[in-house]
């Protein structure tokens, strides 16, 4: 017969497997999710340096910052 001990550790273990990996699945995609912002930050960004070359080559650290 199992024993206190053994059927509290079974519980633990099934709860443990049941909730990580929510877990696990929220925070991979709060990662996505910035990842994707970081990479259309610059692109946006690329494309407004690019478009300042374009206008005035000369005056390229005015647009930059």
């Amino acid at each position: 017969m199992n024993s206190l001990a053994e059927v509290k550790n079974a519980k633990m273990q099934k709860m443990h497997s049941t909730i990580f990996p929510h877990t696990q699945a929220r925070v991979y995609n709060i990662v996505c999710a910035y990842l994707v912002m970081f990479v259309c930050v610059c692109v946006y960004a690329c494309a407004y340096v690019c478009a300042c070359v374009r206008e005035a080559p000369e005056k390229v650290h005015f647009c930059i910052g």
